[in-house]
């Protein structure tokens, strides 16, 4: 599914018949969030109707190109809480992971749209993740860490597994 995404507006063409909004928004190069939708997610659209909620979804309007005055690009102020890249500390014994910027299939209500499937979809690795888990091993406070990103399970189960387990090692995280 993964590695036969559709991506571009060529390969939307052959499965929809694009409305004339949808069609503007995907040849708008400053569109917010990038198209990915997988082949079975495709498979539930409806083909002639823009309207259909699952289509809506996932495939971009024109109206989504436009930005009124005052609208956040950081919509839940995920930023100012965040002390470590990654990281969302909003609560005292709660974070928000964010292990990855991808996901199979892009949501265009998503709240992260600023950060998600923008960047190498190998970006966040073990490496970047240390930072946050350093932040969260000095805090004890923090017994709930929710994973999330993006998509977590488009993780490998190796490195799902290996993140994991570095969070069971820390004694306070439940």
């Amino acid at each position: 599914q993964l590695g036969n995404r559709i991506r571009t507006r060529e390969m939307l063409s052959r499965i929809l018949r694009l409305s004339r909004s949808e069609l503007g928004a995907l040849l708008n190069h400053g569109t917010p969030l990038p198209v990915s939708v997988t082949p079975y997610y495709a498979g539930l659209l409806d083909t002639d109707n823009p309207l259909q909620a699952l289509r809506r979804t996932v495939i971009p309007v024109e109206s989504e190109c436009m930005h009124a005055r005052g609208e956040d690009d950081d919509p839940l102020n995920e930023e100012k809480d965040s002390p470590v890249p990654g990281l969302v500390h909003r609560y005292p014994d709660r974070v928000l992971f964010l292990v990855t910027d991808f996901c199979s299939t892009y949501c265009r209500y998503c709240t992260r749209s600023r950060m998600v499937g923008k960047r190498s979809e190998d970006c966040l690795s073990r490496g970047n993740w240390e930072p946050a888990l350093r932040y969260i091993e000095k805090n004890a406070q923090i017994r709930d860490v929710l994973l999330s990103g993006g998509d977590p399970l488009t993780l490998s189960n190796h490195r799902l597994e290996w993140l994991l387990s570095r969070l069971r090692r820390i004694p306070h995280v439940e």
